[in-house]
């Protein structure tokens, strides 16, 4: 520990000057102790005056802590800081924001200031003064408190191993991003970024947790609900996450338009809904509609059904979505084809008659018309298909989670029934790459 640092912190705190209006009707000792107004090697010495006795043994406690508090933050590896800041900042200003930062929080007991305690005082002095006009007493106190090289280096171990706790989990927190297998694992994650963003003092470091919070918010918005018919009068459902299955804890509210007896069984992160059918026309729109509650929002489902319990055709889009323009001019690319991939989960046959989307990447929407497919394979499927024309793409893309947004069409080609099913997935383009 550098000892004129450990000066300057003893001399923080100067002793009350004692006027000639106030006279020492009491004191702790006979003599006044050496130490008290002085600078000793491995002792902070602090001092403090208040109305009482309790008090004044507040406020020097108070006074330890910050000056420990200090200490840590002055002492902390510049280097460590100077990497968490865009800025070219100096010690003395990374510094200030550990100190700002540990001055806050701690009452919230951070491990390296829990042992601080009067108990550990090695001497303690006091003086009770009174005004001789007015007859007002204070307590003046002086603590001499042990606090060698040593400790300072190990309470600097501690704290800095702290801190790279919380950076190793902001990192395990954006490694899980892309993985992220429940729907209550969104949560806990947003929670736990709320907290690291709460606990980092640069900016860099927390503007980093707060972004990575809104594309973990922004996974909600990712969440479907598909399914497929497991036997007749049951139908096994469940969330997608960009595609692929995640599990839910909370089971769906489900209603129909004419069967009975609905009842619904978790099932390995998916649920399965049972219902008769018996009292469900075979000339009318039969359904199930299976509502998710997430986040406040709604999720919904709803199950066609013949009155037979043969299941509507069930297709979900899923993966990546890849774009790729014909030319590019500047700013102006010209023809987009998409491919994407469909999963057709029922194996009914189906027909796309058209697909919207919107990108961040295009102030305006994409629109793919009268496509008029008919696609009868059952399981994973390739769609390709072209926008004609030119499109103004203004910015570049930075965000390696930005989500392209939108619908397909879908036609049932025996009853031209027509349902629309939602997009929100990933995407690529040969335009504005990062």
């Amino acid at each position: 520990m550098n000892k004129l640092f450990l000066t300057a912190l003893a001399l923080l705190a100067l002793p009350l000057a004692v006027s000639a209006q106030m006279k020492v009707v009491e004191e702790s000792a006979k003599r006044t102790p050496e130490w008290v107004n002085t600078a000793v090697e491995d002792y902070l010495i602090v001092s403090v005056s208040g109305k009482t006795m309790e008090e004044a043994r507040q406020k020097a406690l108070n006074e330890v802590t910050e000056q420990i508090i200090r200490a840590v933050a002055n002492n902390v590896s510049v280097t460590q800081m100077n990497t968490m800041s865009e800025e070219n900042i100096n010690g003395e200003i990374e510094s200030k924001d550990v100190y700002t930062y540990l001055s806050k929080t701690q009452s919230a007991n951070l491990p390296f200031l829990k042992g601080i305690s009067m108990s550990k005082a090695e001497e303690i002095y006091w003086e009770k003064l009174r005004d001789k006009k007015t007859k007002e007493e204070r307590i003046d106190y002086w603590v001499k408190y042990p606090f060698p090289a040593y400790e300072l280096e190990d309470l600097i171990t501690e704290f800095e191993k702290l801190d790279a706790s919380k950076v190793r989990q902001c990192e395990a927190l954006k490694a899980e991003l892309p993985q992220v297998a429940s729907v209550e694992q969104i949560g806990r994650n947003i929670d736990a970024l709320d907290a690291l963003a709460d606990y980092f003092f640069d900016d860099v470091r927390r503007g980093e947790a707060e972004s990575l919070k809104r594309s973990y918010e922004a996974l909600y918005g990712a969440l479907t609900v598909t399914g497929e018919l497991v036997s007749d009068g049951e139908y096994r459902c469940y969330i997608l996450l960009e595609g692929r299955p995640v599990s839910i804890s909370a089971k769906p509210k489900v209603t129909s338009n004419c069967a009975s007896g609905l009842d619904v069984t978790p099932d390995d992160g998916a649920f399965i809904v049972s219902y008769d059918s018996s009292d469900c026309l075979d000339d009318e729109e039969n359904y199930v509609d299976i509502v998710f509650r997430v986040a406040g929002k709604r999720l919904t489902k709803r199950h066609y059904f013949s009155a037979t319990g043969e299941s509507s055709f069930a297709v979900v889009p899923e993966g990546r979505l890849y774009l790729t323009a014909d030319s590019v001019d500047g700013r102006t690319i010209h023809g987009v084809t998409l491919r994407m991939t469909v999963n057709n989960v029922g194996g009914t046959p189906f027909g796309l008659k058209s697909v919207e989307l919107t990108i961040p990447d295009l102030p305006m929407p994409l629109i793919f018309d009268d496509i008029d497919k008919i696609y009868e394979a059952k399981g994973v499927i390739q769609i390709k298909m072209v926008a004609e024309g030119s499109f103004d793409a203004p910015g570049t893309r930075r965000d390696p989670f930005t989500f392209a947004q939108g619908a397909m069409v879908l036609v049932n080609p025996e009853t031209g029934a027509m349902e629309r099913v939602r997009i929100y997935l990933p995407y690529e383009t040969n335009w504005g790459r990062q």
